[in-house]
């Protein structure tokens, strides 16, 4: 809504802060029941962000899929990312049903929703009239090493060299923490 005013975007910002805070204060409560804080802190983000990465992922390699698909396997990764967190956080109780009963641990819940949410966006895609090819034109990759070509937009702002310079910081962490 690129319309919307400013003084109830302000009002909109002031109402998700204040629940962001609420929400936080509700779950910092929590942390006691987990093995560990990185643990804690990582299992929120494992249950959606499996979704949003297959749909940018699939969005960027494959002209065929559609916004259908997308808004389906997004769908899917919310339902079933708050079915695993309502099954697996022991909010009540001290059960973690997925994690310890099935022995499978959070991280790799990532994966299989990840892996999910691909089907769940080809099948729908699938199923659904392709976008019409002017819509797509210049927004998907051919080949994944599309990336790297093309002229230099500057020297440090550019994404290519930022990556690379974030690719040889995770290098040396390695290397130094291994």
């Amino acid at each position: 809504r690129p319309n919307t005013p400013d003084r109830q975007l302000v009002t909109i910002g002031r109402i998700t802060a204040g629940v962001v805070v609420v929400l936080a204060m509700l779950w910092s409560t929590q942390g006691g029941k987990f093995g560990s804080i990185f643990e804690a802190i990582n299992k929120i983000p494992m249950a959606f962000a499996p979704g949003i990465t297959a749909i940018f992922l699939w969005g960027i390699f494959w002209k065929r899929g559609n916004n259908q698909g997308a808004l389906a396997a997004m769908i899917f990764n919310v339902v079933v990312g708050l079915i695993y967190l309502a099954i697996d956080i022991p909010l009540i109780g001290e059960k973690q049903l997925i994690a310890k009963e099935l022995g499978i641990p959070f991280m790799q819940v990532g994966w299989y929703l990840f892996i999910l949410s691909s089907i769940v966006y080809f099948v729908v895609s699938l199923c659904t009239p392709a976008p019409a090819p002017e819509k797509v034109e210049g927004l998907c990759w051919t080949r994944p090493l599309d990336a790297l070509r093309g002229k230099m937009e500057g020297t440090l702002t550019d994404p290519r060299v930022m990556a690379g310079i974030l690719f040889a910081i995770m290098v040396v962490l390695y290397i130094i923490l291994h």
